[in-house]
């Protein structure tokens, strides 16, 4: 199986090359896995909810980025190759 890897800051110039992938990934019967990176506190993985709750800019931060995230995926998904999208919450 032949793996692409796009990354992506949802910039026109992302989508760009995300399409340009979707393309070469028809020629060579490929799969895309889309990726984004976000910074957040360090310890934001082991923060419970309640943790979470008491830094409301991070966690609107990570909301909006995992909407504009999901806007990509749905966009794209009807190309058949975006089969797996993640996102790095940077430590």
């Amino acid at each position: 199986m032949k793996n692409i890897l796009v990354p992506t800051d949802f910039s026109d110039y992302s989508e760009y090359a995300l399409q340009a992938a979707i393309k070469f990934a028809r020629k060579i019967s490929g799969q895309i896995y889309l990726y984004h990176r976000i910074h957040l506190h360090p310890d934001w993985n082991i923060f419970t909810d309640e943790e979470k709750a008491c830094h409301p800019n991070l966690l609107k931060k990570e909301e909006e980025m995992m909407a504009e995230f999901s806007k990509v995926i749905d966009r794209n998904m009807h190309s058949g190759f975006v089969s797996t999208p993640f996102i790095l919450l940077e430590i």
